[in-house]
């Protein structure tokens, strides 16, 4: 039998003293908030090495085409980079096939606008969603890529 002051009670574990089942430790009596604390931050952390593999991919997967297009660019900041605009217009080359006009290579936030603007014009030209019949937007406009 395990007697309550046993290294072993401090595991939650369970004695039979006088035909009864006791609780010997503290893991039994657990907080429901503690558990759920523990969960959500779990979860959080997971989510996070979720999104830092797939940055890491997409980067990867970028630069990829920039090498076989030889076009002599390679991406370090995903997010940063591509909202500039610039890297994105060069992406959209070799993906679609096609020359675009050169990006706009200015440093002020207007110049960013308008090379995001260029893409996603190209893009809404070449894929048509459906929520252009249906007479709404796409809900995205160069601006919120900027802001991000």
């Amino acid at each position: 039998m395990v007697s309550p002051t046993s290294p072993s009670s401090s595991l939650g574990l369970q004695a039979r003293e006088a035909g009864q089942w006791q609780s010997l430790g503290p893991l039994s009596q657990s907080s429901p908030t503690m558990d759920s604390a523990y969960k959500m931050g779990h979860i959080c952390k997971l989510r996070a090495q979720h999104i830092q593999m797939q940055e890491k991919t997409f980067t990867k997967r970028i630069n990829n085409i920039f090498q076989h297009g030889r076009m002599g660019i390679k991406i370090q900041n995903l997010y940063t980079e591509l909202a500039v605009g610039t890297h994105l217009l060069w992406l959209l080359e070799p993906i679609s096939g096609e020359v675009l006009l050169p990006p706009n290579q200015d440093h002020m936030r207007i110049h960013f606008l308008e090379n995001s603007s260029r893409a996603l014009a190209f893009l809404r030209a070449k894929v048509d969603t459906g929520e252009r019949a249906s007479g709404r937007g796409a809900g995205v406009g160069s601006g919120d890529r900027l802001d991000d």
